[in-house]
């Protein structure tokens, strides 16, 4: 029988057992490989010339003035509520004085009538 006759025969092995733990399978590493170690930095930055305009410092500029300027609106609002408060205290304390006064002319009046 030549080989160009012979049926081809093919024998299909299925391992049907439970695969072997992790742990069993690689043994824990101590020290890391050297292709691990070899750490690229990335490149400097380039300077850039004196005359080149540098976005990101006027974004940080603009950025700080805009917060220094809502600090400042909020700080002119409440001095703002601060001096309303201490204008409606000044009032009150008139407006008591004010009636303390009435009163004792009224109660003046009434006796001056009887």
């Amino acid at each position: 029988i030549s080989a160009a006759a012979a049926p081809l025969c093919v024998v299909l092995r299925i391992d049907t057992s439970p695969p072997p733990p992790a742990a069993a399978a690689a043994p824990p590493m101590l020290v890391p490989p050297p292709a691990a170690a070899a750490v690229t930095m990335p490149p400097p930055p380039m300077p850039t010339p004196a005359n080149s305009f540098n976005w990101d410092e006027l974004s940080a500029a603009s950025r700080l003035d805009a917060r220094v300027a809502a600090q400042n609106e909020a700080k002119e609002r409440e001095d703002a509520v601060r001096a309303k408060w201490v204008a409606l205290a000044a009032l009150s304390a008139t407006r008591a004085a004010d009636d303390k006064e009435v009163g004792e002319a009224g109660a003046a009046e009434a006796e001056e009538a009887e």
